[in-house]
C-alpha cells in the first residue's frame, strides 16, 4: 500500500474517547475515528487488540487494555518495556483527541507547539535500547496467535522509535 505512511501508531486512548463519545449518541452514527490501516498491518495488533476490547466494553481503561496486550505478546517479562515502546508511540503519533491525531487541524500533536519534543526524546533514548534486547531475546511466549515470529513484530517497531527519537531531536 504504497499510497499510505509508512508509520505505526498507537491509538488506545483516542479509540475509548471516540467509543465513548458514540455510546452517547442515540441515534445510528458513524464513528469520528476508524483504526488506521497503514502499511506495516501487523503492527495494528495493538490498537485492533484494545479496539475489540472497547467495542465490547467502552468504560474499560485503555492503558490497562494495552498493558494485557502487551503482556500476551512479550509474556511478563518484557511487557513493561514494550507497554512503554507503545506508549511512546502512542503520545508521539496520536494524542488524546481527533484534532491531534489528524494531519491538517490546527492542534496536530506533531505541528503543534505543545508536542513534547524533549520528553519523547529522552523516553525514546531509554527505550531503545531496552527493545533491541526484546528483539535479541526473541521471546516466543505469547497468548495472542501472531502471523509472524514475535521477534520480527518487534523488529518491524525498532525503525518507529527511532524516527520518533529523530523527530523529537530536531524538534
Amino acid at each position: 500500500e504504497i499510497d499510505q505512511i509508512a508509520e505505526m501508531n498507537v491509538n488506545a486512548k483516542l479509540i475509548a474517547e471516540s467509543y465513548r463519545y458514540t455510546r452517547t449518541l442515540d441515534e445510528m452514527v458513524r464513528p469520528t475515528y476508524w483504526s488506521e490501516m497503514d502499511s506495516y498491518h501487523m503492527l495494528n495488533i495493538f490498537s485492533l487488540y484494545v479496539e475489540g476490547h472497547l467495542l465490547q466494553n467502552p468504560d474499560l481503561d485503555p492503558q490497562v487494555v494495552l498493558e494485557e496486550c502487551a503482556v500476551r505478546v512479550v509474556g511478563e517479562e518484557y511487557a513493561a518495556d514494550l507497554l512503554e515502546v507503545l506508549n511512546i508511540i502512542q503520545d508521539a503519533r496520536t494524542g488524546s483527541s481527533w484534532k491531534e491525531f489528524k494531519y491538517g487541524y490546527p492542534d496536530y500533536l506533531r505541528t503543534s507547539e505543545h508536542y513534547p519534543a524533549q520528553d519523547i526524546l529522552s523516553r525514546s533514548q531509554a527505550a531503545i535500547p531496552k527493545l533491541e534486547a526484546m528483539i535479541e531475546a526473541a521471546p516466543e511466549e505469547n497468548s495472542i496467535p501472531l502471523a509472524i515470529k514475535t521477534q520480527d513484530l518487534l523488529s518491524l517497531i525498532l525503525p518507529h522509535l527511532v524516527q520518533i527519537r529523530d523527530f523529537a531531536r530536531f524538534r
